[in-house]
């Protein structure tokens, strides 16, 4: 009797393990696919968007900072030369660019180069004569990637061995001039005296002109004279016309043509660029169209280079800094180059 009474004991101790471990399966498996010690979807989340927050407040600080230097150094230049006018005060601008271009050319193959670039403008308001500073590339007072074509303003990527070429920048960079804008009121045109590249003194003179301007077609025009001790003679004329397809899209055509005289050489160019342009919200652009470019020889126009090219750009992550790209399609018969991609990628922090 004690015998069977034990083995239905046993039964049934048997029967309620067997329970158990059944009903417990589930919720071990459930804690099994939730590991413990580490990050749910939420939490990481959580954690880059602070990250994201911290280096955000980081750079912001750091572009107040640069702004306010900047304009404490306009204010201090500007009470050299008198009381300043609240009303008119100081001002300074910065511009900071980061330009990588790729390109495949058929005679040098796969290429990268690297440019950095800086170009500046204080306003002293005070003097009579409303005198500015202007410092850095000057190139980039010219080039407008989305109205003007190429970057580098030839249609291609420029003859440079290496991939950043630190003395070339260097004088691309070391560029400062005195800016006299009051002489175009008086005469209609501005005046630069400054020095390039660290010993190319220079004498400047530039007008701007909107010659023909309606609810519909603006019609512009930018030349200047520049002769330098190294550089020598440099004139450039330029007409743009645009025509207002709606309040976002625009039609932009720019005729230029560039004139060189550097030791006893002669040399003069023209561009033409057309380009279908798109504005959009938060300072967005998008622009395509095509470039041709080439020689005025003995009188005569000659084609030398040809091709499309598109371009986008927009503000990212803060509103003062932007990335640009541009894909362009361009030959070169003068190098005998047949149409070879070329591509530009541009940051570009404004201060």
């Amino acid at each position: 009797m004690s015998k069977i009474l034990k083995t239905k004991k046993s039964k049934s101790s048997l029967l309620f393990y067997c329970a158990m471990c059944t009903l417990a399966t589930p919720a071990l498996a459930e804690n099994a696919s939730q590991p413990t010690n580490k990050l749910t979807d939420g939490s990481l989340t959580t954690a880059i968007t602070a990250i994201n927050d911290e280096a955000a407040e980081w750079i912001d600080d750091h572009h107040e900072d640069v702004q306010d230097r900047l304009r404490n150094l306009a204010h201090s230049m500007d009470k050299w030369f008198g009381e300043p006018d609240p009303q008119k005060p100081a001002s300074a601008n910065l511009r900071v660019v980061f330009d990588t271009r790729w390109s495949n050319n058929p005679t040098d193959g796969s290429h990268v180069t690297v440019k950095p670039r800086i170009r500046g403008h204080i306003k002293l308001p005070v003097l009579e004569r409303r005198l500015s500073i202007v410092i850095g590339d000057k190139d980039l007072d010219e080039q407008d990637v989305l109205t003007k074509g190429s970057a580098y303003g030839a249609g291609h990527t420029p003859n440079q061995s290496k991939v950043l070429d630190g003395k070339q920048v260097r004088e691309d960079n070391a560029s400062i001039a005195l800016r006299w804008s009051k002489l175009e009121d008086t005469f209609g045109f501005d005046t630069d005296v400054g020095i390039r590249s660290g010993n190319d003194l220079f004498l400047k003179f530039s007008v701007d002109k909107d010659l023909h301007q309606t609810d519909t077609w603006q019609i512009s025009n930018h030349n200047y004279y520049r002769y330098g001790t190294d550089s020598e003679h440099t004139l450039k004329g330029e007409i743009n016309t645009q025509y207002k397809l709606s309040a976002t899209r625009y039609f932009n055509n720019n005729i230029n043509l560039r004139y060189r005289h550097e030791d006893d050489r002669e040399q003069t160019t023209w561009g033409n660029e057309v380009r279908h342009i798109h504005y959009f919200n938060n300072n967005k652009q998008l622009s395509y169209g095509l470039s041709s470019y080439g020689y005025l020889e003995d009188g005569r126009l000659s084609l030398n280079s040809y091709g499309p090219t598109v371009s986008y750009r927009q503000p990212f992550w803060r509103d003062w800094l932007f990335l640009q790209t541009e894909f362009s399609y361009f030959n070169d018969k003068k190098e005998d180059k047949s149409h070879f991609p070329s591509t530009l990628l541009r940051i570009e922090a404004l201060f």
